[in-house]
């Protein structure tokens, strides 16, 4: 994976205390956030771990997760938008929670975006109160069922069975010209 082409205008160099300086910065990323080392990253991209300075080592040590880099948003977006979106994320100041989640409110519309609410779970509980009564169909099965082996034993009651009385009665059994399929 090739890195884009940073723009110089990337602003002052400042230390890192206060807003910038948190690890939270970093989401709980599988394979990067449980890792001790920079060596140890398993990100399920392709990464060149061998491109990793000692100073890199340091900083990780440091500071974990912290970004090392803020940057206008208009240029970030041209760096690195894509088919997915421009933005994975936005951050805003915690003090002002209210507001924010205000303003959120009142100008997203989640039909816009495909999005809706389902309730799923009273979907699942109405399917399992079924209109169809069971109980009906198994007693009428049931029926149908005592009703058929009682014509069966009937019919096989009123036919008369066959009676062999053995090798004398005029039947021979020549085994050796049957082809087991008789004849017509």
């Amino acid at each position: 994976m090739l890195a884009p082409e940073v723009p110089d205008a990337l602003g002052a160099l400042g230390p890192l205390e206060g807003t910038v300086a948190g690890e939270e910065l970093m989401p709980d990323f599988p394979g990067l956030a449980d890792a001790d080392s920079c060596r140890e990253w398993e990100p399920g991209t392709p990464v060149d771990l061998d491109a990793i300075r000692p100073q890199d080592e340091q900083y990780w040590d440091d500071f974990r997760g912290t970004p090392k880099a803020f940057m206008n948003l208009d240029d970030a977006r041209e760096l690195w938008a894509s088919r997915f979106g421009a933005l994975t994320s936005v951050r805003f100041d915690a003090a002002d929670e209210d507001a924010v989640l205000e303003g959120i409110r009142g100008g997203l519309d989640p039909a816009q975006v495909g999005l809706f609410l389902v309730d799923v779970g009273g979907a699942a509980r109405r399917s399992s109160e079924s209109p169809t009564d069971f109980g009906g169909l198994f007693i009428g099965l049931s029926f149908f069922l005592i009703a058929a082996a009682l014509l069966l034993s009937a019919c096989a009651a009123a036919t008369p069975a066959p009676v062999w009385t053995g090798p004398g009665d005029g039947w021979t059994a020549d085994l050796e010209s049957f082809d087991g399929l008789g004849e017509i």
